[in-house]
């Protein structure tokens, strides 16, 4: 027994060898196809002398189109999913053919039983497949299925209809042994014609169609309205070529109209009413694929207008059928809903996550030089940040870049003793370096209304850093704490944060090479949350690294990123001199953006360039955070109208029509959700199956687009955030609810009252 388990441990261990050196083979040539992709794709965008921005909205066209088409394939699957629904349950549906059955006019038949072929699944036959041979039990089967159904429901199974028109002997044989005579007739059909055909009829409703034919005389049934559903413009093409070959047929024996519920609409009313007054040869009238209580009106109207014309009445009905048939408007919800989703989620993922693949590789690549290391400002604004204003300045004292710096804190009016830890902070960590040389001098702020600010000289010769201290003695806002520091900032280039922001100690160097480029005014961090403590903060971790790893990089790719942070961001310092922060919005940080794009100056990101901040913990503080940050939004695309296209030319900027196609469709995409029970209730457990399917595939769209979003940041591992997606998926939704009510919000100018640092603000 031992050199049993040990025969089969040496072959799993060979087994596992073999499997290692596939895998590796395996991978090492995945690896070089996807470097001989990348290198004809970078050849490919070379040669057709495109940005690679333009190329990949191309591709993204392209898998957006493929994916509209995906209903075609994907909802056949779907339909096998559904349940069976036999019209016996559908009272509506059975009372009225239940009150009409017993007129002179009418006679009521059984369509097969579920209008579907059992063996290959086609619907254009369900008795007779060309495809395989039936064997006869089967048939049996289906017919005495539907039969049974329309027993149920109290109808006379008097008519058999075969779908399609398509059957053979042993259909005939097994219909006569249930007691159904057979009465010849002619039916042309939307693609052909058909002759020698049956009708399988009981020899009471046999009656009813003697009465309004002659003798000698056959039915002979022809189709002119087929899809006339889905004609739209035109139907009066089609219309006038139905008249002209009603007109030739009637002469050759056509005697009865043939249709389909799915096409009765106003227009083919008009076509049959004006047939019936034209032609008196025409007696018969078929209607076929009646399935449910959403058919009704249609079959209503039918109905009266045989009744008031003297016309004999064919209705087909489907004894059963797949739940999503049980509402005819339910596909054409289900497309226009998919279409929609496609444009405006799919669509903007599939231009995104390629680009960012074929440019962010780029990036990491690069190696940035700094020739001139040009003097940089760090300013910070506080109000009441007494925790974290001391980390703040060991963070800027921290920054490896080899050119001169300066840190400038802006206490704005802090009730707290901001101010006086950044003062005793400042003096006694460069006191114990040996660093500073202190003179201090106390001088007036002439743009701030009693203010004043003290300066910390150092010693060149010794150290490259120096700090300044800057105060309001009243609080006057972030803007002005920002306007502050650009008046008072030496540096060429000014990077702003909040004080409760904490810099790697390579935010600098990393920021300052994309200056190189004169037309380069202002470039974005990467803010990261510090405090990942519970799932809120964990959820914001998400939407941040997304946002920023996908959305704003793709921005950046063109040099147009329409908001930087005010957690981290770097402009040059005129800019900021000469174009002040306001508090025309509460978003001060996206509205200077939109100035700076305004202005022409290219505005970037350096996703490389860390910045850490603390978000909301609780509940309270979020909605505080995201009301000021979605509102905000808001106001600065309405000030802005200007930036739908790029300055001076008439290309669309596409990133603000996103936002503005964001915040229009917002209202309809939460309510959208909110009816969702009033759909299943309405339209049934069809809807919800749909629905169902429908949500993997979105699923796992959003699953993807985020895990590779947050795989992007490679300064720590945040794929085991991933797991959070469905949560996150709720999330979202309900910061659309927040923004379905801001947009409403704004839109009757009641506006919102928030908390901004020291401020109560009811923002318009």
């Amino acid at each position: 027994m031992a050199g049993k388990y040990k025969l089969l441990f040496k072959k799993l261990l060979l087994k596992s060898r073999e499997f290692f050196v596939f895998e590796n083979f395996f991978a090492h040539n995945l690896y070089t196809g996807v470097l001989v992709i990348t290198g004809r794709m970078h050849s490919m965008v070379h040669k057709m002398k495109i940005t690679s921005p333009i190329f990949f909205l191309l591709v993204g066209l392209l898998i957006t189109i493929c994916f509209i088409r995906l209903p075609l394939i994907y909802d056949p699957v779907i339909v096998k999913a559904l349940p069976i629904e036999s019209i016996d349950k559908d009272q509506p549906l059975i009372d009225y053919l239940s009150s009409i059955q017993n007129q002179n006019n009418i006679i009521i038949g059984v369509h097969g039983y579920l209008h579907k072929c059992p063996i290959c699944g086609e619907t254009s036959h369900e008795y007779h497949c060309p495809k395989n041979e039936m064997p006869i039990e089967m048939l049996e089967q289906r017919i005495e299925k539907g039969i049974d159904i329309f027993k149920r429901a109290g109808l006379d199974a008097s008519w058999i209809v075969p779908p399609g028109m398509e059957y053979d002997k042993k259909f005939l044989d097994l219909v006569k042994t249930l007691g159904y005579e057979t009465e010849p007739y002619f039916a042309e059909g939307p693609d052909k014609f058909q002759s020698h055909l049956n009708i399988v009829i009981k020899s009471k409703s046999l009656e009813k169609i003697n009465q309004f034919k002659n003798e000698e005389e056959k039915i002979s049934f022809k189709e002119y309205t087929w899809n006339w559903r889905k004609k739209g413009p035109d139907i009066d093409n089609e219309y006038d070529k139905a008249k002209a070959s009603l007109e030739k047929d009637t002469s050759k024996g056509v005697n009865g109209l043939l249709l389909h519920i799915q096409d009765y609409n106003d227009r083919t009313e008009v076509f049959i009413k004006e047939a019936v007054k034209e032609y008196k040869e025409i007696k018969f009238i078929r209607v076929d694929d009646v399935a449910s209580s959403y058919d009704l009106p249609k079959l209503k109207r039918l109905v009266n207008l045989a009744g008031d014309n003297n016309r004999l009445l064919f209705i087909a009905a489907i004894p059963a059928h797949p739940a999503s048939l049980g509402s005819p408007g339910l596909s054409g919800m289900i497309e226009t809903t998919w279409v929609v989703f496609v444009f405006f989620f799919l669509f903007p993922i599939s231009v995104m996550l390629p680009l960012h693949w074929y440019e962010r590789g780029k990036i990491r690549r690069a190696k940035r030089k700094i020739p001139n290391s040009p003097k940089v400002s760090l300013i910070f604004p506080a109000y009441n940040e007494e925790k974290f204003i001391h980390k703040t300045i060991q963070q800027g004292l921290k920054q490896d870049y080899k050119g001169e710096l300066e840190i400038i804190i802006v206490d704005d009016g802090s009730t707290d003793r901001t101010f006086e830890i950044a003062n005793e902070y400042a003096v006694r960590h460069q006191q114990e370096e040996g660093r500073l040389r202190i003179v201090t001098k106390v001088y007036k702020i002439p743009e701030i209304t009693n203010g004043y600010g003290v300066h910390y000289y150092q010693d060149k010769k010794k150290h490259r850093i120096s700090i300044k201290l800057c105060r309001h003695k009243t609080n006057l806002g972030k803007p002005a704490g920002l306007n502050t520091g650009f008046q008072k900032a030496t540096g060429e280039i000014s990077i702003f944060s909040d004080s409760d922001s904490f810099l790697d100690s390579d935010l600098v160097s990393k920021m300052v090479p994309h200056f190189n480029d004169p037309k380069v005014g202002m470039i974005a961090g990467m803010i990261v949350i510090d405090n990942e403590t519970n799932l809120l903060t964990k959820l914001q971790q998400i939407e941040y690294l997304y946002n920023q790893e996908i959305i704003r990089f793709c921005q950046e790719t063109h040099k147009g990123v329409i908001i930087c942070p005010g957690a981290a961001t770097a402009v040059r310092t005129q800019i900021g001199r000469d174009i002040p922060s306001t508090e025309r919005t509460v978003t001060e940080d996206a509205d200077f953006t939109f100035e700076v794009l305004k202005a022409g100056w290219k505005v970037g990101q350096e996703p490389e360039a860390v910045s850490w901040t603390d978000a909301p913990e609780n509940r309270k503080e979020f909605i505080n955070q995201r009301k000021r940050w979605l509102y905000g939004v808001i106001q600065t695309i309405w000030i802005h109208k200007w930036a739908l296209f790029h300055k001076g030319t008439k290309i669309p900027n596409l990133w603000v029509w996103w936002a503005w196609i964001g915040y229009i469709t917002c209202p309809i995409t939460t309510i959208a959700v909110f009816i969702i029970p009033l759909l299943i209730w309405f339209i049934g457990s069809s809807y919800l199956i749909f629905l169902f399917f429908y949500s993997i595939i979105v699923g796992c769209l959003f699953v993807f687009a985020h895990w590779y979003g947050l795989k992007q940041y490679t300064h720590a591992k945040k794929t085991r955030l991933a797991f959070l997606l469905p949560v996150y998926m709720v999330y979202q939704f309900l910061l659309n609810v927040l923004l379905f009510y801001l947009v409403i919000a704004f839109i009757l100018r009641k506006g919102i009252k928030i908390r901004y640092g020291g401020r109560d603000i009811h923002a318009i």
